[in-house]
């Protein structure tokens, strides 16, 4: 019984992160969780991105991140 129930968890998480990944390289803009998972960061780490001048756009009360903005931002700044 244990055992399922962990199998069962396991799955459904795994199927949540391949999700996400997914996700993460079909869009060409990108939530703040999915920039940040694609950052391997915090919040705070993008909001300190924001801060240093990553470009971002807002939707509403959303804010979206396009990856090539991001790849490119991350690169000046390894430079």
């Amino acid at each position: 019984m244990a055992e399922s129930l962990l199998a069962k968890t396991l799955g459904r998480t795994i199927r949540a992160v391949l999700r996400d990944e997914l996700v993460i390289m079909a869009a060409e803009w990108l939530d703040t969780e999915h920039a940040i998972t694609l950052l391997q960061g915090t919040k705070y780490t993008l909001l300190e991105l924001r801060k240093k001048g990553l470009p971002c756009r807002r939707i509403g009360r959303k804010v979206y991140f396009s990856k090539t903005d991001i790849n490119s931002f991350i690169a000046r700044q390894k430079r």
